[in-house]
């Protein structure tokens, strides 16, 4: 640990340099991807949710992480943006800080056939289309995923 140390000190441009890569080279791949999967599945006990009249409700699965920041901002646009949007939408929300609700991430990773190297928080799923990470773009993805299937359903 020592001799990194040592060496950022001498080296203050290069680790400014490779620092600046690594961050380029992690927003590259989230933002180039957009995390947005197209799955073809429904998740388990909680899609549909049904009206009185028997119609499918639309309901949005997220899960999360009590210590994550890009949750905390997904839970905060939901709550302020997308719920007053969408009255009759059902959004629920799962911490895989517990066994349980980890065990259903799991689940739904494994039942999509999504690498476990992808295993990230926030995982937002609606009808068969999910989204790992949040960003701006997601935030929009997500609206307009929403969107589509809440006219469709109406």
């Amino acid at each position: 640990m020592t001799f990194l140390i040592d060496w950022i000190k001498n080296n203050k441009f290069q680790a400014v340099l490779i620092s600046l890569l690594l961050i380029i080279l992690v927003f590259m791949a989230v933002s180039e991807k957009g995390m947005l999967f197209e799955s073809g599945r429904r998740f388990g006990e909680d899609f549909p949710a049904r009206r009185a009249d028997n119609s499918e409700v639309l309901t949005v699965i997220m899960f999360h992480n009590h210590h994550c920041g890009s949750c905390k901002k997904e839970i905060d646009f939901i709550e302020k943006k997308l719920k007053p949007k969408y009255p009759e939408v059902i959004f629920k929300y799962y911490a895989v800080n517990t066994p349980e609700n980890k065990k259903k991430m799991l689940d739904f990773y494994e039942k999509n056939k999504i690498s476990l190297d992808n295993f990230s928080t926030p995982t937002t799923v609606i009808n068969d289309v999910y989204f790992i990470g949040f960003s701006p773009k997601i935030a929009r993805q997500m609206d307009l995923t929403i969107k589509k299937n809440y006219l469709a359903g109406s």
